[in-house]
């Protein structure tokens, strides 16, 4: 990913694209940039929710003995997977869910050979078993759109995906002028459709496939 731009510059694009460069008293620089924020936090839920890796992020944290929760990155927005490493062998750890808590809770400890898993849980990642010792897990996740306040704020638009934000943000301006906003709109809809066009499959290598993955255990072991 490295087709970068600016504040500044997608700014400067919305202005010329809604003839508003001289009308900086009725549409001030910090109304343009709300309307670049939210046109760019758009594009960006699409990327995500594409089931791409576009955007995606690690944290590491370690554990620690009798503690389940740990908080998450500061830029958290969704998690994507779950993984640590045990005496050299990585485990992708399941996702938990709320009905569930109670089985796990009666394992002994995260041991190879036993299910371990997490969960999203407020601001918080929760483990089940509790670890019972020190591990290192790394958490895979999606951070939250990046909000640009200053003019050189750089976002990365991948391969042109910039010309969504441009219109669409200058569609919200001719709108608020009450002009005639449809070619924006038209022209924010062909590139949201290039967007689904492009990122349906990011390889060029192979399709996407299906995975199956079968769990160790199909109910969580019990102590002894």
């Amino acid at each position: 990913m490295s087709r970068t731009v600016t504040l500044s510059s997608l700014e400067t694009q919305v202005r010329q694209r809604s003839d508003t460069e001289s009308l900086t008293a009725r549409f001030p620089q910090s109304e343009v940039w709300e309307y670049i924020n939210q046109s760019w936090a758009e594009l960006y839920n699409k990327l995500v929710q594409s089931g791409q890796e576009f955007y995606l992020s690690s944290y590491s944290f370690t554990t620690s003995n009798g503690v389940s929760d740990y908080a998450l990155p500061s830029d958290f927005y969704l998690d994507k997977g779950c993984d640590t490493t045990i005496s050299g062998q990585l485990y992708v750890l399941d996702r938990w869910q709320w009905e569930e808590r109670e089985q796990y809770d009666q394992l002994i400890t995260w041991m190879p050979g036993l299910p371990f898993a997490y969960a999203i849980m407020g601001s918080n990642v929760s483990l089940r078993p509790v670890p019972g010792g020190v591990y290192t897990v790394r958490l895979w996740y999606y951070p939250a759109p990046q909000r640009m306040v200053l003019g050189t704020d750089v976002i990365d638009c991948l391969a042109g995906f910039e010309e969504y934000i441009v219109a669409s943000a200058a569609a919200k301006i001719l709108a608020k002028d009450d002009r005639d906003a449809s070619e924006q709109k038209e022209q924010a809809a062909r590139a949201m459709a290039l967007v689904n066009s492009m990122v349906a499959n990011r390889s060029r290598s192979t399709n996407n496939k299906v995975i199956r993955r079968w769990k160790r255990h199909r109910y969580p072991l019990r102590a002894a």
